[in-house]
Parts: structure tokens; sequence; C-alpha cells
């Protein structure tokens, strides 16, 4: 649901066919769980912080920018 809302407020994610907004969705997910997936197998160091940070300052604007190339 935090990946879906995020990409929903998007500018222009509205004029998106659904299945579209879907594979964004689906994008982002799958990235974040193969990252969380990675801590784990590593024996899940330090708090997971530094590897949500990362993974937001890349999420950040990159989100608008994939709702525009699939326009």
């Amino acid at each position: 649901p935090v990946v879906r809302s995020i990409a929903s407020a998007a500018p222009g994610s509205g004029a998106l066919p659904p299945e579209r907004l879907d594979y964004i969705v689906d994008l982002y997910t799958y990235g974040l769980v193969g990252i969380s997936l990675q801590w784990v197998a590593r024996g899940m160091p330090g708090t997971g912080e530094e590897t949500v940070e990362l993974f937001l300052k890349l999420l950040d604007g990159s989100m608008e920018t994939a709702v525009k190339k699939l326009s």
C-alpha cells in the first residue's frame, strides 16, 4: 500500500491506464522486497535504516519520471 500511495500521488499518475500504474508499483515493490531480502541474507547488519534511506533517496523523483515515461 505504501508504494501504491506514492505512485498514485505522482503528478500525471491519474492519467495512466491502471495496468501501467500497477507495473510501476510492482517494479518498486520488487525492488524494495529484493533489497530487504538481501539485508536479511547478510545477517541483518545494523538496523537496516541505511538501506531504507538509500532506497528512499533513489525513489525521490524517480516515481515521477516513471509515470512520465509510461504516459
